[in-house]
């Protein structure tokens, strides 16, 4: 899981739009890497990325039970940072859950923003371009699992992704395993039933 955020002024929307950031959705992996080195010309170090790899994440799922409730977590972590590094007041973020669960976080932190949630928040340049820089760590993390094991990690839920699992179940162990995926996903948990 990858949250990330992006400080942008009007110079560099102005500049992010030129190059055509957009949803990363919309974009293959190799082009997404190419956007990421560009976007990060544009903004400096004007951005944050908070990466949970599979076992931080297996180990907050199972302190807050709630995939919604880590994304709140890690966004008003992303927020909070960025927030001390350019002092800005106003946040845009994609709506993915109830609005309280950013909200609730950033309270905790006694984090005070202009916090506006939005479904596709995507059109937003900003926040399209955190999504760019959140989706490439994705992708190099599936490079660098893919590379170590020696073939490809394939992404989401399908029975490809429980035959690959279960091959690497076959190599290594089921705490190795436990690194490398989402454990309270339903085809997880058939992987350690065989």
């Amino acid at each position: 899981l990858v949250v990330a955020a992006v400080f942008i002024n009007d110079q560099t929307k102005i500049e992010l739009e030129k190059i055509g950031v957009k949803d990363s959705k919309l974009f293959s992996d190799n082009n997404i890497k190419v956007l990421e080195s560009s976007i990060k010309k544009i903004i400096g170090d004007n951005f944050v990325i908070i990466q949970i790899n599979p076992e931080k994440y297996n180990q907050l799922y199972e302190s807050f039970n709630n995939l919604n409730k880590i994304m709140g977590w890690a966004h008003a972590k992303a927020i909070e940072t960025l927030i001390l590094k350019t002092k800005s007041e106003n946040v845009i973020s994609d709506k993915f859950g109830n609005e309280k669960l950013i909200k609730d976080e950033l309270k905790k932190k006694n984090v005070k923003v202009n916090l506006y949630q939005t479904a596709k928040g995507e059109r937003f340049t900003a926040v399209a371009a955190a999504s760019i820089l959140a989706r490439a760590k994705v992708v190099d993390w599936f490079y660098l699992k893919s590379k170590e094991f020696g073939y490809e990690i394939p992404k989401g839920g399908s029975e490809v992704v429980n035959i690959v699992a279960n091959g690497i179940l076959d190599q290594t162990d089921k705490d190795n395993l436990l690194k490398m995926i989402k454990f309270h996903f339903k085809n997880s948990q058939s992987i350690f039933k065989k």
